[in-house]
């Protein structure tokens, strides 16, 4: 929810963050627009993923930003978005 999404800016410390949780989320606060744009969302999360450390308010703006300008590069109505993570060690 939007209610989560702000209270996130009050985290300062590091903590482990589930990257296809956190990309479920910014896709979710971008859902309208998604709508609107009538595009299929592909997901493709690999299993077993580490977590990622760092500042979930940070990371949250950094993927709902580059998911923004991924949807500003997709023509106005229909089209496809894959969206995904993997390990690479």
């Amino acid at each position: 929810t939007l209610k989560e999404y702000t209270q996130m800016d009050r985290a300062e410390e590091r903590a482990p963050l589930d990257m296809p949780a956190g990309l479920g989320h910014a896709l979710s606060l971008l859902s309208p627009r998604l709508a609107r744009y009538n595009l299929i969302i592909e997901q493709d999360f690999a299993q077993g993923l580490p977590a990622v450390w760092g500042y979930a308010a940070a990371l949250h703006q950094v993927l709902t930003l580059l998911l923004e300008n991924a949807l500003d590069a997709l023509p106005t109505q229909g089209g496809r978005l894959a969206v995904g993570a993997r390990h690479e060690p």
